[in-house]
Parts: structure tokens; sequence; C-alpha cells
């Protein structure tokens, strides 16, 4: 069979090594949505960030916790018919409107870029007031603004191209706010 190896082991750049090679990348294990990742180009050095991006791409990421392939079938039937029994359950749920063929590049590319940031955040508010936890969250801040710093560019051209999308504005003003906290 095809070899298994952990993500947290695994860097892409070992996995892909050349142009055309793909894995199949399991996400959310057991929920069953699976995905086949292909690297497409290698660019020279001095033409793209120190990150991979997403320049392209087709129909909204799927909302989290949605119950896998299935219960996002199910998802879009209740959504799309208001006679459905779960019509309004699941609008209220998803938080509203919620269009499954839009997709905007450089808004996911955005919540990529800062994902590493959010998940430092939660660690740091999930820490106590022992001294080894605020020694822990000193040592946290430092890389949780680092990563404000390198996310910021990528939600502020998210919000050039579409100033009016709530979730540019509201990521904007919280980093905003965070490394304003930091330099006083």
């Amino acid at each position: 069979g095809e070899k298994i190896n952990s993500e947290a082991k695994m860097h892409l750049d070992l996995a892909l090594m050349k142009e055309k090679d793909s894995i199949i990348y399991e996400y959310d294990f057991g929920d069953g949505w699976v995905h086949k990742i292909t690297l497409e180009k290698i660019l020279a050095p001095k033409t793209y960030p120190a990150i991979p991006i997403c320049i392209a791409g087709a129909r909204a990421c799927p909302p989290e916790d949605c119950g896998g392939p299935w219960g996002y079938q199910n998802l879009l039937k209740a959504i799309k018919d208001p006679s459905h029994p779960e019509h309004e359950d699941m609008l209220e749920w998803i938080g509203g409107d919620f269009d499954p063929e839009y997709f905007d590049a450089q808004l996911y590319l955005a919540r990529a870029v800062s994902e590493d940031a959010h998940k430092i955040k939660r660690e740091m508010n999930n820490l106590g007031i022992s001294e080894a936890d605020k020694k822990k969250r000193f040592e946290l801040d430092k890389i949780y603004v680092e990563k404000l710093k390198v996310s910021l560019p990528y939600w502020e051209k998210a919000e050039k191209l579409n100033p009016s999308e709530q979730e540019v504005l509201d990521e904007l003003y919280s980093i905003y706010g965070d490394l304003d906290m930091q330099t006083q």
C-alpha cells in the first residue's frame, strides 16, 4: 500500500520534491476529508515568498466540523431549500449567508499565514498564572508578535482587494490592536 507519514514529522519540501509530485492528505481524520496536493511548479528562489502560496482555486472551504463530505452535502441541501426542516438551523449555525461557489485566493492565503499566530494565541490563553506559565507566555508572546507581523501584509492586501469583507476587517482590527499592545 501507500506509505503513511505523520504531518507533524513530514515537511512538504521533502514530500513534494519535483514538479507534478503529489501527495494524499487526510484532514480531520475520521471525517473523510481527503485532498490530493500536487506541486504544479517550482519557482526560482527570489520569485516567491518564504511560504507556499495559493494563486487560484475553486469553491468555498466547507465550514469546520460540518460532518465530513456527507455532512457538507446535507448542509448545502438544507441552506439551498427554504422548506428543508434544517434550513434555518443550518443558516444560523454557519452564521448566515454561505456561498459554496465563492473563492478568494488572497483571503485563503491570509487565513493560512495567520493560522500559526492563532494557534499560539490559543495556547497563551490556556496558560495559568504560575511562574512557569508566565515565563512560557512571555516566550510565546515574542513568537506571536513575529507571526502577526508576517501575516499583516497578507490581510492588508486582502482588504485592498475586498474592502467590505467583514472577516478581513475584523482580523486587521485584531492584529493592529495586538501589535499596538506590544509596543506600549
